[in-house]
């Protein structure tokens, strides 16, 4: 798709990614409300506490994360979705 700028010139418009302006990120303090609604933020959390009471997160020959820590993430994750079926999705 094109557009006339002028009357000697076609242009692209520009996409999403060719703008030169960046989106402003803000900082949050810890204790910012918004914060416990962020899956991103509890997942790493459980994955840090994992961590620190078993000493390692294992992993597979190919990087994998061991089947060990899957399960133990799935019990302790506290979502909407049965454990179980989770389990049965993931293996």
């Amino acid at each position: 798709m094109f557009m006339v700028t002028d009357q000697l010139s076609l242009a692209r418009p520009k996409s999403l990614w060719q703008h030169s302006t960046m989106i402003e990120f803000r900082t949050l303090p810890d204790d910012h409300p918004d914060l416990a609604h962020s899956p991103l933020l509890r997942a790493a959390l459980l994955t840090l506490r994992y961590a620190q009471e078993h000493g390692a997160i294992g992993l597979t020959k190919t990087k994998a994360f061991k089947r060990v820590f899957v399960h133990w993430a799935v019990e302790n994750r506290g979502g909407r979705r049965n454990s179980d079926q989770l389990l049965r999705w993931i293996a």
